[in-house]
């Protein structure tokens, strides 16, 4: 789990913000860590252990491959729906720069 531009994803956990990642790991975990991660969500500061584990957790889990396939699934998605328009060149390339943003920002 990486720190994203100019936020870190222990941020939204500090925010118990329920992203992908988090609903990945905990629908695929048992019910003690599911505790866990629910205690992390709640808390507003996790501390640098826990937060540790949480990374591990996302990673055993499979969450963090999961979420990086939805995200290349949707770019894809997307990169085709914007082939198909016939519009604005400016807006389309526009379109496509936030894409790209979006893409880097994420991973």
């Amino acid at each position: 789990m990486k720190k994203r531009q100019g936020k870190s994803i222990k941020s939204d956990v500090n925010e118990g913000k329920k992203t992908l990642l988090m609903i990945k790991a905990y629908e695929n975990s048992s019910e003690e860590i599911r505790k866990f991660i629910e205690s992390c969500l709640k808390n507003g500061n996790i501390n640098d252990s826990d937060f540790n584990r949480l990374r591990e957790i996302v990673k055993s889990t499979g969450s963090y491959e999961y979420t990086k396939q939805k995200i290349d699934e949707y770019n894809g998605l997307a990169r085709s729906a914007l082939a198909r328009i016939d519009g604005n060149r400016d807006t389309i390339e526009m379109l496509d720069f936030l894409l790209e943003y979006l893409i880097k920002r994420e991973n």
